[in-house]
């Protein structure tokens, strides 16, 4: 059975990196770059949400997160 995900290069800004700390109960905005026409898919680790937004004719993406506080069970 053939699949058909493809992965493409997305290019995020070097201010954009693994473990970094964000403001909780705000609306960010990340941006980045891909192939024109490319969707492109995040998906974070505080509510699970998943974002699809479609680069422009330039490769240019822009979403608006809203970020929330994390609950954890213990």
């Amino acid at each position: 059975m053939l699949s058909n995900f493809a992965f493409a290069d997305v290019i995020l800004p070097a201010i954009i990196s693994d473990n970094m700390v964000l403001q909780q109960n705000t609306t960010i905005a990340l941006l980045g770059w891909a192939d024109a026409g490319e969707v492109v898919e995040i998906r974070n680790n505080w509510n699970n949400n998943t974002e699809k937004v479609k680069t422009d004719d330039k490769g240019n993406w822009l979403v608006h997160l809203k970020l929330t506080i994390r609950c954890t069970s213990t």
